[in-house]
Formats: structure tokens, C-alpha cells, sequence
């Protein structure tokens, strides 16, 4: 039960708190540029962990995804 809760409640909160430090790295790597907010990620996770995400995001499949959302 509680592991549900857990899933569902990260499941609906992740992309938020994705987004919110997406708009951070922004604002601290001072760019508009998705290639430029590598190594500005959140203190909490770690620098591959969070480059890694900045490299799926540049795929054209996800940036095709995300204008069309």
C-alpha cells in the first residue's frame, strides 16, 4: 500500500520537480540553451545522473515531444 502511494505520488510530482530544476540550471548556467545546462543540475543528484537527462532531452524525439506537449 504504501509503496503504491509512493509511486503514484512521485509519478504525478517528478515531472514538476524536473521541470522546476530544469528553469534553475537555466537561470545558473545564465543560457536558453538545453546543451549549455550540463553540470547545473540540483545539488541532490548526481552531475552523470543529471547530464545524462541533458542528453536525452537534446535527442530530436524528445525536443519534437515536448513542443508538440
Amino acid at each position: 500500500m504504501t509503496r503504491t502511494v509512493w509511486n503514484k505520488t512521485m509519478h504525478d510530482c517528478y515531472p514538476d520537480i524536473l521541470k522546476r530544476a530544469k528553469d534553475r540550471a537555466f537561470k545558473e548556467a545564465n543560457s536558453t540553451s538545453i546543451a549549455n545546462i550540463k553540470g547545473h543540475g540540483p545539488k541532490a543528484m548526481k552531475v552523470d545522473v543529471w547530464n545524462g537527462l541533458v542528453d536525452h532531452w537534446l535527442v530530436l524525439k524528445w525536443q519534437n515531444k515536448s513542443v508538440a506537449g
